[in-house]
């Protein structure tokens, strides 16, 4: 799964995630569900399906690594503030349901709704548990406004006899301060300096992770240096 989000309208957002797809296969990450979140004021319009991409415009090493897959994808649009949502969330496959329905209430949320995901999270096969638990860990203690530790504490002493719940909730807490403390010493989004870390682990070129994060090749390099 790979999540791209934007807060401004952006015409060639298809066109990066495709590419940002392409390279992370090249790479030996198998993306199955790509997701792009707009949170924006301004209204955005755009083409309804991947199949009205100009192939000719896409670079050559795309083509090459990921081309062939192009007819294969199709763009689902939905509003998460739109009447009706949970009707239409209930007709999708269990992963995506569960990614959608919290990316609908993060904004607002507390470690008690964050609690209550866990336990929707634990109908799904454990490899994809796991893997989409640490996913909304991260983006939870990123963009949520009122995630206060004193709210977690409370709430894992609300679940003392559950391990899995305890063990979830203690990883939020230490990202939480982890994430606060990155960001204060250096003093720019820690989640940045994490997810270049990951990619240069995976062994992605500097190129991709420029591409990807945004960082400049002195602050890669830099990150390689304390990796």
């Amino acid at each position: 799964m790979f999540v791209e989000h934007k807060s401004h309208p952006y015409s060639q957002v298809m066109s990066q995630i495709l590419w940002y797809v392409a390279r992370l296969y090249k790479d030996g990450a198998r993306i199955v569900l790509p997701i792009l979140i707009y949170h924006g004021r301004k209204p955005w319009r755009r083409k309804k399906s991947f199949h009205t991409f100009q192939h000719a415009s896409l670079p050559g090493e795309f083509m090459a690594c990921f081309g062939q897959r192009l007819v294969d994808f199709e763009a689902i649009e939905l509003s998460l503030r739109e009447p009706g949502i949970e009707g239409r969330l209930s007709e999708l496959p269990l992963v995506e349901r569960v990614v959608l329905r919290v990316m609908s209430e993060i904004w607002e949320a507390d470690a008690s709704d964050y609690a209550q995901w866990m336990d929707e999270i634990r109908e799904l096969p454990h490899s994809q548990q796991r893997e989409l638990s640490a996913s909304l860990r991260e983006y939870f203690v990123n963009v949520s406004k009122v995630n206060k530790m004193t709210v977690v504490r409370e709430v894992r002493k609300m679940h003392p006899g559950d391990e899995y719940m305890q063990y979830e909730l203690e990883l939020l807490e230490d990202l939480t301060n982890e994430t606060v403390d990155s960001a204060a010493k250096k003093g720019r989004n820690a989640a940045v300096i994490e997810f270049a870390k990951r990619l240069i682990q995976l062994g992605s070129s500097d190129e991709f992770i420029q591409a990807a994060t945004l960082l400049s090749a002195e602050e890669i390099s830099k990150i390689k240096i304390g990796t």
